[in-house]
């Protein structure tokens, strides 16, 4: 009887010898594959945040490009009567514009939101630019086609169409431009302004 009560707690010690091992073999692989997961995670993390760091600043210097053509066509048309010619100007920038905004729009998939965020406003600010002007020269064109004797069709035109949608084109611009501003870098634009070539609108 002794050797059986023997036996039957040595089975069981060995019993709960050999589960204890399964649970700490469990725990372990366990706790391994939580480690792996977070250094999994972690390493997905720091390649977002390169490539985050990359598109920003791409984009930082495309910003600089985009601005400079329209901030000088803005303070030009300041110092100029609304007309026709210069409705044409700000209607080909804005169409020169959109298409370079839209794919910097598409590299922004990666960069940081508020530089997505400021980039799909620019793009916004231009397409209403672009409306604007367009606007106007139908006015103009419809304008010239009226069968007035002894008027010069185009003086007509000119009087006839609303220079304030080309006062609100330039202002969209505007917004453009300072949408633009707020996705440089800080380094690079103190560096662009001491060299003086940035201007203000």
């Amino acid at each position: 009887m002794l050797v059986d009560r023997v036996l039957r707690f040595d089975s069981e010690a060995v019993g709960t010898g050999v589960t204890l091992f399964a649970t700490i073999a469990t725990t372990g692989a366990t706790m391994a594959l939580a480690w792996f997961g977070w250094v999994q995670m972690q390493g997905e993390r720091r390649k977002r945040e390169s490539e985050q760091r990359v598109a920003d600043a791409h984009l930082s210097t495309t910003a600089v490009e985009l601005r400079k053509p329209l901030a000088d066509w803005i303070l030009a048309s300041q110092d100029q009567t609304w007309s026709v010619n210069l409705a044409q100007e700000g209607n080909q920038h804005a169409a020169n514009l959109l298409p370079r905004l839209a794919r910097a729009l598409a590299d922004a998939a990666v960069a940081s939101p508020d530089v997505e965020a400021h980039l799909r406003t620019a793009y916004a600010y231009c397409q209403q630019a672009s409306r604007k002007f367009e606007a106007y020269l139908t006015q103009y064109h419809q304008s010239t086609q009226a069968q007035l004797r002894g008027v010069d069709r185009e003086a007509y035109a000119a009087l006839n169409a609303d220079t304030a949608l080309l006062s609100d084109g330039r202002e969209s611009l505007r917004g453009c431009c300072h949408e633009l501003e707020r996705i440089v870098d800080p380094s690079l634009l103190a560096d662009v302004k001491r060299l003086g070539a940035w201007r203000e609108v």
